[in-house]
């Protein structure tokens, strides 16, 4: 590259160059150039980089994507909007919006007690398929119905109206407004983040907080890289909550452990017992038997070296 050459690159590709090599990789294929080479830039762009945090969109919780689901009228946001067909969709296969646009009625299948959608084609050409099931699959169903069969468009999400389709397609931007619609009708703090690519986030989120590994992850959302399938999990309250119980569950454990440790140990330094004598061969202070006692004249009785000791006091009575 020139000194009057010039190239254009948009900020993330650039705290990408300086951060790892995904970036480096990015400019080498738009602009033919191998960034690597230039390692004043790359150390000049990692310190101009320093505390820079990216905007990612907000994710939704468990509990208010099932409040939203359950709670929000069919008659808005089902049979007119389709934000729960939508939302269902988004989240149980972390939908790109893209992905959600150009899906096919063609492209799921009713099996009965749950559906499979597929998606052929996807930004990094890995075909995936994933299902719905349980409640929201007889939810997704009831929005399939709405639609009419004469309808020359193959476009799974088209627009209704008074719950009459129109036979257009749901625009692309569309999907960008779902999760606000959602953030909207639950009074969530600033709708407005809650962008387009908050389905895929939260989708993401609910699996590895449910227990899913890397593996899993990377399988659901057709990732392959492990550090950009990181990044769409949220930090949640939920899985700091599980961390700490995790935490908490291991210190109780090792109290538990020490505690029998510490009885057995007790256990074993403790004097056997078998060689105390009888009680007929205890004495009293004048060395004598006691034998029956009487309740009056019964003298006191002292006991050392004893770990267990059963006293049967036999009353006369005249």
């Amino acid at each position: 590259m020139s000194s009057s050459e010039e190239i254009q690159c948009t900020p993330t590709e650039i705290r990408e160059v300086a951060n790892n090599t995904i970036g480096q990789t990015t400019i080498n294929i738009k602009h033919n150039i191998n960034i690597s080479k230039y390692l004043k830039l790359k150390s000049f762009l990692k310190r101009k980089s320093v505390g820079f945090r990216a905007k990612k969109s907000k994710v939704l919780s468990a509990q208010e994507v099932n409040t939203f689901i359950k709670e929000a009228p069919n008659e808005i946001h089902l049979k007119n909007k389709g934000n729960k067909a939508a939302l269902i969709v988004g989240i149980m296969g972390a939908c790109r919006k893209n992905e959600l646009y150009q899906m096919k009625i063609n492209d799921i299948e009713d099996l009965g007690h749950f559906i499979l959608v597929s998606i052929p084609d996807s930004k990094t050409n890995v075909s995936r398929n994933f299902t719905i099931t349980g409640e929201y699959c007889q939810i997704f169903k009831k929005y399939v119905v709405l639609r009419p069969p004469n309808v020359d468009r193959d476009n799974l999400f088209l627009n209704y109206q008074k719950g009459k389709c129109t036979k257009q397609v749901f625009g692309l931007n569309k999907f960008s407004t779902i999760a606000k619609n959602v953030a909207i009708y639950l009074n969530l703090k600033d709708p407005e983040k809650y962008t387009g690519h908050c389905l895929r986030r939260t989708s993401a989120t609910m699996l590895v907080d449910s227990g899913g590994d890397i593996t899993e992850l990377k399988r659901h959302g057709g990732w392959k890289s492990t550090e950009v399938a990181e990044g769409y999990i949220e930090n949640t309250v939920q899985n700091k909550l599980k961390v700490s119980k995790k935490i908490m569950r291991h210190i109780e454990s090792s109290v538990e452990v020490s505690v029998s440790e510490l009885q057995q140990n007790i256990e074993l330094e403790m004097p056997s017992t078998s060689a105390a004598p009888p009680f007929s061969a205890l004495s009293n202070s004048n060395n004598k038997p006691l034998g029956h006692l009487d309740a009056k004249t019964m003298p006191s009785i002292s006991f050392e070296n004893c770990s267990n000791i059963t006293i049967n006091l036999f009353a006369n009575q005249k």
